[in-house]
């Protein structure tokens, strides 16, 4: 007699997982779309709000605070699923381009991109695709 075989967990394009997933996938295109149009523009951009001085930290900074952010989020997707981190870091996400959209300054500017970083803590690594029913 054979063992009963192991039930399969559901895939990321089972029904109760695809609006994470389309969400997710969204997020890392809206992502690199908006990596590649800010890396285009921020000299433009920096030299006009006479910021020369915070260029590199317009981008190191995003990087720091996404590295942090994985573990943050990870640990939350881990107590709760990734509905809410996902929910939370696309709320962010347009917060802070809207921030750094509208920035009158370049240290207002590089606050913006602070929060544009929360959908690489999700996207990137923290709670994407741990799955909790």
């Amino acid at each position: 007699m054979s063992a009963p075989e192991p039930a399969r967990a559901a895939g990321i394009w089972a029904p109760e997982h695809v609006w994470v997933t389309l969400g997710a996938v969204a997020m890392v295109f809206l992502a690199a779309t908006q990596s590649l149009a800010v890396t285009t523009v921020m000299p433009l951009v920096s030299a006009d709000l006479d910021g020369a001085t915070l260029y590199a930290v317009a981008f190191a900074g995003t990087l720091a605070t996404s590295v942090i952010g994985m573990v943050a989020v990870g640990a939350w997707c881990d107590r709760q699923g990734p509905t809410l981190p996902l929910t939370t870091a696309v709320a962010l996400f347009v917060a802070g381009l809207l921030i750094a959209g509208f920035a009158p300054s370049m240290e207002v500017l590089v606050a913006g991109r602070l929060p544009v970083s929360s959908r690489s803590s999700c996207t990137g690594g923290g709670c994407s695709w741990g799955w909790r029913s």
